[in-house]
């Protein structure tokens, strides 16, 4: 999967006002507000941006897509405008979506705050809680949980190859079920640590 998807690399080929948008975006999803396409506009005006062509070059790059009918932003890695299974209990009661479970796994790293999520097992409906510190090892329950990290083969966005597959389990047996029920699939049943750690590699320095 997703070096999340080379997120950082797309992600740092943006010019200096376009990485100063899409850092507005990404701190309204952390206080628990998905922006408006009101409140993407403020921003754009202050950047000197076209708020538009902005839209367009996050698009193009795979980083944020937005609802072509109201212009709410739906994707916007790590998060999910539209809730998913991957729910993010934030400081200060705030919550968000994640839009896979690599992605919840990085974003205590990337807002420098520890973060619970809980997702679901898509096969049992089994909750996993995922305690998420700023460094150490993070804790969960069950014990036996793990992570399918992969992706379907195609040539459409990550949201649509990856996000809805990355997914926890309850246990490894679960996972290997859900991979062989879709030979479409490629990737690797690994666990939480390993997950957690690629989250972290991936959306660490985001916000800096």
């Amino acid at each position: 999967l997703a070096n999340s998807h080379d997120w950082s690399e797309r992600r740092a080929s943006l010019e200096a006002k376009e990485r100063a948008l899409h850092r507005e975006i990404l701190l309204a999803f952390a206080r628990g507000e998905p922006p408006t396409r009101d409140a993407l506009a403020a921003a754009a005006d202050r950047l000197e941006l076209d708020l538009d062509s902005g839209l367009a070059r996050f698009a193009e790059l795979d980083l944020v897509r937005a609802d072509a009918d109201t212009g709410q932003v739906v994707v916007a890695y790590p998060f999910s405008g539209r809730p998913t299974a991957h729910r993010l209990e934030l400081s200060g009661g705030r919550e968000a979506y994640a839009m896979c479970a690599v992605d919840a796994l990085g974003v205590a790293t990337m807002l420098g705050t520890p973060v619970r999520v809980r997702s679901h097992d898509p096969i049992s409906n089994a909750e996993i809680v995922v305690d998420v510190p700023l460094g150490g090892e993070a804790h969960w329950s069950p014990q036996e949980a793990v992570v399918f990290v992969g992706g379907r083969n195609g040539e459409r966005s990550i949201s649509d190859l990856c996000c809805r597959v990355v997914n926890f389990f309850a246990s490894e047996e679960a996972a290997r079920k859900y991979v062989a029920g879709s030979p479409d699939l490629s990737g690797a049943i690994v666990g939480v640590p390993e997950a957690v750690a690629r989250g972290r590699a991936i959306f660490g320095e985001a916000l800096t």
